[in-house]
C-alpha cells in the first residue's frame, strides 16, 4: 500500500522539480486531477480489494478474511457493529462531498475542456499511469499556453 502512494508522490515531486508542475497555477493543479484521479481510484480500489480479501492473523481481532468477518460476525465470535443510515443523511452527504463533475474533484468547466482536448489529440480517458502521465504531459503544455495568451491581456492571471 505504502508504494503505491510513493509512486504517485515522487511522480508528483519529480514534475515539480523539473518545472513541468507549477502548483500555484490553478490550471496545472486541474490538469493533474483530471488526468490522473480516474487512475488513482482505480488502483485505490485495486488496494481495497487486495486488503480486504486477504488473510487476517489473529492481533486482538478476530482471525479472517476482513469481507467475511464484517459480512458474518457470528461466525467469527463477534457482532454486527453497524448501523444504519436514514438516506436524508446520506443525500446531505452527496450534496456536500460530491460536484456532480465527470471526475470527482475536477472543476464541470475544466472536465469540458479536458474532454476536448482529449478528442483533439486522439487520446482516451487514461487508464493507466503510462496513459495518465502521456495526457498530463499534452494537457499542460495545453495550460501553458493559455496562461502565456491570457497574461498578454492581463498581468494579473
Amino acid at each position: 500500500r505504502r508504494a503505491f502512494l510513493d509512486q504517485y508522490m515522487d511522480l508528483f515531486r519529480g514534475y515539480i522539480e523539473i518545472g513541468v508542475l507549477d502548483t500555484n497555477i490553478a490550471l496545472h493543479n486541474e490538469c493533474l486531477a483530471f488526468c490522473f484521479m480516474g487512475v488513482i481510484h482505480k488502483e485505490l480500489n485495486q488496494v481495497k480489494e487486495t486488503w480486504n480479501c486477504h488473510q487476517m492473523k489473529h492481533q486482538g481481532c478476530p482471525s479472517g478474511i476482513p469481507n467475511m468477518i464484517y459480512d458474518f460476525p457470528d461466525m467469527y465470535g463477534s457482532q454486527d457493529q453497524s448501523t444504519g443510515v436514514s438516506q436524508s443523511v446520506v443525500l446531505q452527504c452527496q450534496e456536500k462531498y460530491t460536484t456532480g463533475a465527470d471526475i470527482p474533484d475536477v472543476d464541470t468547466e475544466f472536465n469540458s475542456w479536458g474532454n476536448a482536448i482529449m478528442a483533439s489529440c486522439n487520446f482516451g480517458f487514461p487508464n493507466t499511469l503510462a496513459e495518465a502521465n502521456k495526457l498530463f504531459m499534452y494537457m499542460v503544455d495545453a495550460a501553458n499556453k493559455v496562461v502565456r495568451y491570457c497574461s498578454c491581456f492581463s498581468p494579473s492571471f
